[in-house]
């Protein structure tokens, strides 16, 4: 059944604004009298894992004959490097990595790397002849491990179809970052309730029938850096009659979403808040600011106590 918006709590956004990383080859790739490749380093899409698969473009000046990478974990590399020199390390690259053998002259070739896991260095070396020339690129593979079971407030249909604001129980994994941690849970949303916990927790969203989920991988991720918490553009895995339903953080995934809050990260009390106007909801070519808070618990003592100290 069809829901119908409460327009009363959400402001429309342009759908067009959600920010994407740009497909420029550039346009100096490098001196035509030294072989040099410039990276552009982007975000791997399905079907690849962008928690653990690189994607990189490469592009090549005319001055290029051969192309060689190698990856390998960031201290090794600096180790290599700091004792081989940087003549020595090209070297090295050349006679341990992999050639690109499609790239001769000006070219640009998209290249995946795939199952990084910790702090990786790509190094790409251009060879003409005797003459070398290195670039490298950053990534950094996560381990994710189990963490347990987490509670999700909702805000997000609470405020734009006047639904009574429900808490679900998530299952969480956890990943460390280079600068802070990493939550991630399938979505609610998707599956409808079918039992409550001691809680009062719902272990699906209540108010959802079977014609509207929408099936995929629906992985929410938040990503937090000291107090600062950012999500993700994620998939609820639902579909009211609008389009299919995402959410994610407006500061980050929109044209101008800087002048919106980020989430808070209280690590102390188990919690991740994103306050109102925080998040966004997009529905088909349709976004809206969502106009109340949602919180994500991270254990079952951190949603009680919240229960209890609203209840004082």
């Amino acid at each position: 059944m069809k829901k119908y918006i409460y327009t009363l709590f959400a402001a429309l956004l342009t759908a067009t604004a959600l920010t994407s990383c740009s497909e420029d080859e550039g346009t100096e790739p490098g001196n035509d009298s030294t072989p040099n490749v410039v990276i552009y380093q982007y975000t791997a899409a399905s079907p690849y894992n962008p928690d653990n698969d690189i994607y990189l473009r490469l592009a090549s000046n005319s001055a290029v004959r051969e192309v060689y990478y190698l990856a390998e974990l960031t201290a090794t590399m600096e180790e290599n490097l700091s004792s081989m020199g940087e003549e020595g390390y090209m070297n090295y690259v050349i006679e341990n990595g992999t050639q690109i053998t499609e790239i001769n002259g000006t070219a640009d070739y998209d290249l995946y790397i795939t199952g990084l896991i910790g702090e990786y260095t790509i190094t790409v070396v251009a060879v003409n002849g005797n003459t070398k020339t290195y670039q490298t690129a950053a990534f950094t593979g996560l381990s994710w491990e189990t963490y347990g079971t987490g509670y999700w407030t909702d805000g997000i249909l609470a405020a734009m179809f006047g639904q009574d604001p429900v808490t679900m129980s998530v299952y969480l994994d956890r990943a460390v970052t280079a600068n802070g941690v990493r939550f991630r849970f399938s979505s609610p949303y998707d599956h409808a309730s079918t039992a409550q916990d001691e809680l009062g927790a719902y272990n699906g969203y209540p108010s959802v029938a079977p014609e509207e989920i929408v099936e995929g991988e629906n992985l929410f991720v938040i990503s937090c850096t000291g107090s600062s918490a950012s999500m993700a553009i994620s998939d609820l895995g639902l579909d009211w009659g609008y389009g299919a339903m995402y959410t994610g953080t407006l500061n980050g995934n929109v044209q101008g979403g800087s002048t919106y809050p980020l989430g808070t990260y209280d690590e102390e009390a188990g919690s991740i808040t994103f306050p109102a106007s925080s998040l966004l909801l997009g529905m088909g070519s349709s976004i809206y600011a969502v106009s109340l808070p949602s919180t994500l618990y991270l254990n079952a003592e951190a949603y009680q106590a919240a229960q209890e100290e609203a209840a004082e």
